[in-house]
């Protein structure tokens, strides 16, 4: 557990347990004024060297952390929840900049959990390049859900994405748009996408709840089957809207 009154940087992190621990590696960062990643990444529940059933989870309340969002598109930055393994990752009245995908790679599950405070998802653009996008559920499972939270997602978004995704917005506000200040320029939102020329199946749900406000500056897309895609792969999106 981290809880200290100075700012810290960290380099590439690695939460996860071993040896089929029953318990996740969990790490915790309370009341820490900065906490700067840079261009890194902080992998939680992945697979290290031959380890099977990797578990981890990283919490971060009443913190201020951010990363560059400046790396190009084919890198990897921020964090990856559930990486082939089950991963857990919760942002607690914390001000946050920074990409993340939630539940990636084959057997990969992850939680994604924002409450209050604010969460800026950063990327490089107008782009549905993979590593740019903020993802919940690509190849893998996972689930994500802003609680009251003031969110900002630049670029475009995608749940279930070739994989099983669930988004739930309670309350607060979340804006898709290239960046703060362009309210113009086409980005999107993908409720369940298969990418063109694969076989994998594609499950996303979003469900705006608690009098939540959410703003696209182009299209939301359901079941969107990209080009050599194939309707027999079974692609689905639903989206509700409940108060």
């Amino acid at each position: 557990k981290f809880a200290m009154n100075e700012p810290i940087t960290l380099g590439t992190m690695l939460a996860t347990s071993f040896r089929d621990a029953a318990e996740p590696g969990k790490i915790v960062f309370d009341g820490v004024p900065e906490i700067d990643i840079a261009q890194n990444c902080v992998w939680i529940g992945t697979p290290y060297m031959v380890e099977a059933n990797a578990k981890g989870e990283v919490t971060v309340c009443d913190s201020m952390l951010h990363s560059a969002g400046t790396k190009p598109l084919a890198d990897q930055e921020g964090f990856y929840v559930g990486n082939a393994g089950f991963g857990k990752l919760v942002f607690e009245d914390s001000v946050v900049t920074s990409r993340v995908h939630v539940g990636t790679e084959a057997n990969g599950v992850g939680e994604f959990l924002v409450k209050g405070g604010s969460f800026h998802h950063t990327s490089g653009g107008n782009s549905d390049a993979v590593k740019n996008m903020m993802i919940v559920g690509y190849k893998g499972h996972g689930y994500a859900e802003l609680d009251q939270t003031a969110a900002e997602v630049t670029g475009y978004a995608a749940v279930g994405f070739e994989g099983s995704g669930v988004m739930v917005q309670k309350g607060g506000t979340c804006n898709l748009r290239i960046s703060p200040s362009d309210t113009e320029t086409p980005t999107q939102l993908h409720v369940g996408r298969q990418k063109g020329g694969t076989a994998r199946r594609a499950v996303g749900q979003f469900r705006l709840t608690g009098g939540g406000q959410f703003s696209c500056t182009h299209d939301t897309w359901l079941a969107a089957i990209g080009n050599g895609g194939s309707y027999d792969h079974y692609t689905y999106g639903t989206l509700t809207i409940d108060g």
